[in-house]
């Protein structure tokens, strides 16, 4: 995991000292990826993009997971959330997803969920939460996406305090056409946490957590 760590701190009433941490947070290549829901299902864990959207008419979703083990608390300690955010950069935009030639208009959503390895069945697996929209348009190729997860992330590890990984699926609303529709390859496309090389390496996913331990 690689990760960058700010920290500041504050008292509270009885004087003792409140640190908040913020540490930003890369995706985790080995269990990035994107699944196409063919007949059977391909599943691309080592792609240096991911998809979201349709290749030969076949729906994509896409799957960004992140290492947060270095934040776990010690057993007398409890993890606060404050803040987190999640960022991801566009690679590149293939034809109209989001107000294509159907006249249909399309968001991506950023879920929540669970998927640890990445397998075909979590094409679909139920989410934990629908952490919202992250973008209902391409933004041109480098442009950076944020979306504020802090409730969603929060309530997550309230519930699931020794997780040592926050996993998303990305996924364009209205996905499931027909192979011969007029969106058969229209897609937007994310860097993933594969090595991008010197140049792209930044615009791997990230995931910017600020906490503190009480």
């Amino acid at each position: 995991m690689a990760a960058a760590i700010a920290i500041t701190s504050c008292k509270k009433d009885n004087d003792d000292a409140i640190v908040t941490k913020t540490i930003t947070v890369l995706s985790d290549a080995d269990l990035d990826g994107h699944i196409i829901n063919s007949s059977p299902s391909v599943v691309n864990s080592t792609d240096d993009r991911l998809l979201m959207g349709w290749s030969g008419g076949i729906p994509s979703r896409s799957f960004i997971s992140f290492d947060i083990s270095e934040i776990a608390p010690a057993e007398d300690k409890t993890l606060v959330i404050e803040k987190v955010v999640l960022m991801v950069y566009e690679q590149n935009t293939n034809m109209s997803p989001f107000d294509g030639a159907d006249d249909t208009s399309r968001v991506v959503e950023a879920y929540l969920v669970n998927y640890g390895s990445l397998d075909k069945t979590d094409y679909n697996k139920e989410a934990f939460a629908n952490c919202g929209v992250i973008t209902n348009a391409m933004g041109g190729v480098l442009h950076e996406f944020t979306l504020n997860v802090t409730e969603f992330v929060g309530d997550y590890l309230q519930q699931n305090s020794s997780s040592t990984n926050i996993q998303f699926r990305l996924q364009l609303t209205h996905d499931n056409i027909a192979t011969e529709h007029v969106m058969n390859s229209a897609g937007w496309y994310i860097y993933s946490g594969e090595d991008q090389g010197n140049t792209y390496n930044r615009y791997r996913p990230v995931l910017d957590i600020t906490y503190h331990l009480e």
